[in-house]
């Protein structure tokens, strides 16, 4: 397929070999070289043709020059030789959809614009092409132009969900908050609209700040996709950017009945926003010890439930969590300076090497110290 892509850029057929050197056709035999894939062979036949010599077809050579250097990513100087040929004299739509590439590959906005505009409707035969186009008018701050260009290629290429998603992302990013809701809207409305449409939109909603917009698409797919979790946890995502930590948190214990996983993130929820009692039953539900224990230390400490801390030390050990864990293991020390269990403490406290645990053990064992001294405690 690409010798025959070739075969059509260049618009020439296979050569017939000459039986001397003098007789050699240099620039079809570079032809044959690129066809098979040898590059520097075709590099080293060009060498021998000068461009400007009578009888050259000094757009052939330059076409060539062009497309070796385009394999080889050298992108400036192949959009140099694309540029000679068609001084040249070539002119047709291949040159300029190749002068257009290197032109993206350097960099060169304008360029690319101007050369899609030359090479006509081949421009839209592909949809790489409408992807040049958009990013480089959206970098040389045509926006609208660059908007209009994304609905066009949705048009002609819909099962190309990307261009829907960066027209969405890109009102979004204009602060055009409502027009890209409503063209979200009718984005997940479209045939061709999958699960991760629907996701994307919500999760662009959400992180511009708007997801009271978000809510209703989310609750509007969980009732279209039953049995998809990511819609759950996105809308309880939804809920907590709109500062409903309670809503978020129940979403996440109706998650964990199908994933366990994320009953750690509803106690997580609740716990962040004052609600350990909700914390507490929520972290009964995570199955994985080692991160239900973790958890669990905190909570009961938000509680002040320093026994129940306490109690919990021989489980702890027996997961291996003190060993590594330090910030859990001055935890438990500390339940046990609250319970006037000073040696237990000072067990656990001679077992700290972090150096950002040494000032609170220090201030923790001052604290026993003074309470001996008072004959406070035993």
């Amino acid at each position: 397929m690409r010798s025959l892509c070739l075969a059509f850029i260049l618009g020439m057929s296979w050569p017939v070999y000459a039986e001397t050197e003098e007789e050699v056709d240099y620039l079809a035999l570079a032809t044959v070289m690129l066809r098979d894939g040898h590059l520097q062979r075709a590099s080293t036949a060009l060498t021998k043709v000068d461009p400007k010599a009578e009888g050259v077809d000094a757009a052939r050579y330059y076409t060539l020059s062009g497309i070796i250097e385009m394999r080889q990513e050298n992108f400036l100087k192949a959009l140099d030789a694309f540029d000679a040929a068609v001084t040249a004299g070539r002119n047709d739509s291949e040159i300029h959809l190749s002068r257009a590439r290197c032109a993206y590959g350097a960099k060169n906005c304008e360029t690319v614009l101007s050369a899609l505009d030359l090479a006509g409707d081949r421009s839209e035969s592909e949809a790489d092409f409408f992807v040049m186009r958009s990013e480089c008018a959206w970098e040389l701050n045509r926006k609208g132009e660059s908007l209009a260009l994304l609905a066009r290629a949705l048009v002609l290429f819909p099962k190309q969900r990307a261009f829907g998603r960066q027209r969405i992302q890109r009102l979004l990013d204009l602060g055009l908050y409502n027009q890209a809701a409503a063209v979200g809207s009718e984005f997940i409305r479209a045939a061709e609209r999958s699960t991760d449409d629907i996701l994307f939109l919500a999760e662009a909603l959400i992180r511009s700040g708007q997801e009271k917009k978000a809510i209703p698409v989310l609750e509007g797919a969980r009732l279209e996709f039953p049995d998809e979790v990511r819609f759950t946890v996105q809308l309880a995502h939804a809920w907590m950017a709109a500062n409903h930590p309670m809503t978020a948190g129940n979403l996440f214990l109706e998650v964990s009945l199908l994933d366990e996983a994320f009953a750690r993130d509803a106690a997580e929820v609740f716990r962040d926003n004052g609600m350990p009692h909700r914390a507490l039953r929520a972290n009964a539900r995570i199955l994985d010890q080692k991160i239900k224990l973790k958890q669990r230390v905190a909570i009961l400490i938000d509680l002040e439930r320093f026994e129940a801390v306490a109690a919990l030390e021989p489980r702890l050990s027996r997961v291996e969590l003190l060993e590594d864990n330090q910030e859990l293991r001055y935890a438990l020390a500390y339940a046990f300076y609250q319970v006037g269990e000073h040696r237990k403490a000072e067990k656990h406290l001679q077992k700290l090497t972090e150096p950002a645990l040494f000032a609170r053990a220090g201030s923790l064992r001052k604290a026993m110290a003074d309470c001996r001294r008072s004959k406070t405690c035993d």
